[in-house]
């Protein structure tokens, strides 16, 4: 990625790229953990940039891509034998209400072969802090990620 020799940075989100610095870090790494900035804002269905840049990375050698961006919850996607969080939505994040104020902790579970398991804390925010989510709000964020 961009950055000072290797030590982080970002990178321009075109999936040669993506799936370039993927293949250098898989390398060094058992493995590779990619956070994707991108995304429309308050849209809860993944855009076709997103999907082309998470599934370059997964191709590539990522084990989890995590994207963040829309402010508003995605699908979670199992691809290949990886896994793809579009948006978690907003964790600690003030001046947005409604979908905005959804969010989802994902709990994965990684074991030299990849991800074991995973699964979700359903969380809402209020006054601007993350608390947990009960009932059918619990279920209604839940119901979002599928």
């Amino acid at each position: 990625m961009d950055g000072d020799g290797g030590a982080g940075g970002y990178g321009l989100g075109r999936a040669a790229r993506v799936a370039a610095d993927v293949r250098a870090a898989k390398a060094q790494s058992d493995h590779v953990v990619v956070l994707l900035h991108s995304g429309y804002e308050g849209l809860t269905t993944p855009n076709d940039i997103q999907r082309a840049n998470a599934y370059a990375a997964i191709d590539a050698g990522a084990t989890l891509v995590i994207g963040h961006h829309p402010h508003v919850l995605q699908p979670v996607e199992p691809y290949k034998n990886g896994l793809i969080a579009y948006s978690l939505g907003n964790f600690v994040f003030d001046g947005f209400g409604g979908a905005g104020a959804q969010s989802a902790i994902l709990n994965v579970t990684l074991t030299p072969a990849g991800i074991a398991g995973y699964s979700f804390t359903p969380v809402v925010l209020r006054d601007g802090r993350p608390v947990l989510a009960e009932g059918e709000e619990a279920a209604a964020i839940l119901a979002q990620l599928e």
